[in-house]
């Protein structure tokens, strides 16, 4: 006995939501490929401003941090410490004084180190995801001046103000983008002397296997 032509079609539409289904259960983790000797994220211009009694204060610097992930591969749950960062630098030299009446300069505080980076989110439709957000809480970040009256303030990234980030993925796996989330983000103020309640910083980066211009893949498995 042949089977109705509507039966056909409602079969093959729950074979195709079991395979879905099944796919979509079985990528429980994410995995990082080429990123087992570590990773390196690039800002060349990485935009510091905070101001105090009204008198703004700016600076521009090119920013790389270093670190490795746990593992290769780790589980979709959110807020879950997946790697460190474990080296950083923000060449002083390099930095260009914004357009402020105050001239200033930026240095990281490396003694902090190491910086946690933790998965937040992704985005995309599973098993297929376009990008993922990850957070990155520690990171520390001296203003100082002394040109009039000396002061510094140090401002620091924590689990309510992360330093958040969406790395983009293309179809192939590979990240081609690091880009700020959201694109203004704040660092609330630890300790110092004139110093504004937070810290405003942005700026996109690039990711790359430590030490090589390789780029790091992620896929679903």
């Amino acid at each position: 006995m042949r089977a109705r032509p509507a039966s056909v079609v409602g079969l093959l539409i729950v074979v195709a939501a079991l395979a879905v289904a099944v796919a979509t259960a079985s990528a429980g983790r994410f995995q990082f490929s080429g990123a087992e000797r570590g990773f390196r994220l690039v800002w060349p211009t990485f935009n510091i401003s905070m101001s105090w009694n009204n008198n703004p204060r700016a600076t521009t610097c090119p920013l790389t941090l270093e670190g490795s992930f746990h593992a290769t591969t780790m589980r979709k749950v959110i807020m879950t410490l997946i790697g460190y960062i474990t080296r950083a630098s923000m060449p002083e030299a390099s930095c260009t004084v914004g357009p402020t009446e105050f001239p200033v300069r930026a240095t990281l505080l490396r003694e902090t180190l190491p910086w946690h980076v933790r998965y937040a989110a992704f985005a995309g439709t599973l098993p297929t995801i376009t990008s993922m957000k990850l957070q990155f809480t520690g990171v520390s970040i001296f203003i100082h001046e002394n040109s009039v009256v000396e002061w510094s303030c140090l401002y620091r990234t924590n689990a309510e103000a992360p330093m958040q980030y969406q790395f983009v993925r293309e179809a192939g796996g590979a990240i081609t983008a690091v880009n700020a989330e959201p694109v203004r983000q704040t660092a609330p103020l630890v300790g110092g002397f004139l110093c504004g309640e937070s810290m405003t910083y942005e700026g996109n980066a690039s990711l790359t296997q430590a030490g090589l211009t390789n780029k790091v893949t992620l896929t679903l498995i």
